[in-house]
């Protein structure tokens, strides 16, 4: 571990690029403390972000740049190599959706187009992560007696599919300094069909569940999840395209 000698926080990595002195109040003051050359990209996610959300509140959170409205909608952050956002629960959906293209992981691996994805920012060493995404299913039954005895059930558990970490390598190969990245995690519609069985009606469009929460846990052995703990969790979010595959948006993933 090593410790910065002006506030004494403890990183994996020695030398690790952090904000160091007396926190800003303001995103403006967090702006003007990073360094000049980063200056201009932080200001043009400002911008965009708040051209986006005009009715929300302006705030340091975690000691992030944050946008607030009744919660944390998003944070920024600069990094040593990038712009870092990290989307809240309300930012769930504009990273959900149906590939556009194939898209290949490399080594003859591919996601194929139409694949229900959902994408979202994570912080931490991916060895040591491990990320889940929690479906809420209600299934609306009608008995004898028609809408008078209408009754609901509620099934919560993890949505089944494909999970995949991405992250930039550092220059000097070293995984542990690795402190953020993108995850992607690719719905298994026959399994989800094979899951909810009648009360899927057969139909792909009912597969999706009512709301979704993404869980974020920590392992102490990245080859066995008996450690994880859970470290950060979503709240409850309506899932994107409303029920139905057919009102997903089309995402397109770039290198």
């Amino acid at each position: 571990m090593w410790t910065c000698p002006q506030c004494g926080r403890s990183f994996k990595a020695a030398g690790q690029s952090h904000y160091c002195g007396k926190a800003p109040e303001t995103i403006e003051e967090y702006i003007l403390s990073q360094p000049e050359e980063v200056r201009p990209y932080l200001n043009q996610v400002n911008e965009a972000i708040r051209a986006g959300l005009p009715e929300a509140k302006e705030k340091i959170s975690w000691s992030m740049p944050t946008y607030w409205r009744g919660r944390n909608l998003i944070h920024f952050a600069a990094s040593k190599r990038h712009v870092g956002l990290y989307p809240g629960p309300e930012a769930v959906e504009a990273f959900a959706g149906r590939l556009a293209e194939d898209y290949d992981l490399g080594e003859g691996k591919v996601i194929p187009k139409g694949s229900v994805v959902i994408a979202g920012s994570y912080r931490g060493d991916p060895v040591y992560q491990l990320i889940k995404l929690q479906g809420r299913f209600v299934e609306t039954v009608i008995a004898d007696g028609g809408e008078e005895n209408v009754k609901q059930t509620e099934t919560v558990r993890d949505l089944d599919g494909k999970l995949y970490l991405f992250a930039e390598i550092p220059e000097d190969g070293k995984v542990s300094d690795i402190s953020d990245g993108i995850f992607l995690f690719v719905l298994n519609l026959e399994k989800e069909a094979e899951l909810q069985g009648d009360a899927s009606h057969c139909a792909p469009k009912s597969l999706l569940p009512a709301q979704i929460r993404i869980q974020s846990y920590r392992t102490d052995d990245p080859n066995s999840a008996s450690s994880k703990r859970l470290t950060a969790e979503t709240l409850w979010t309506e899932c994107p395209g409303g029920n139905s595959l057919d009102d997903l948006p089309v995402l397109v993933l770039e290198e």
